[in-house]
């Protein structure tokens, strides 16, 4: 087994075990919004940050 199998299986175990499944998918969302970091200027990714705060 290679490390990155070990390491998306360590993941997967611990969003498992505390129910973070929701928070995770989420995260992932909010990384497919804003996929273009280096057209981003800080003072939108902060507004961004703002509106989404949990």
């Amino acid at each position: 087994m290679d490390y990155e199998k070990i390491t998306d299986k360590l993941i997967q175990r611990v969003i498992s075990e505390f129910n973070l499944e929701k928070v995770y998918q989420e995260f992932l969302d909010s990384l497919v919004e804003l996929n273009d970091f280096n057209k981003l200027d800080n003072k939108k990714f902060q507004e961004y940050l703002d509106k989404n705060e949990l």
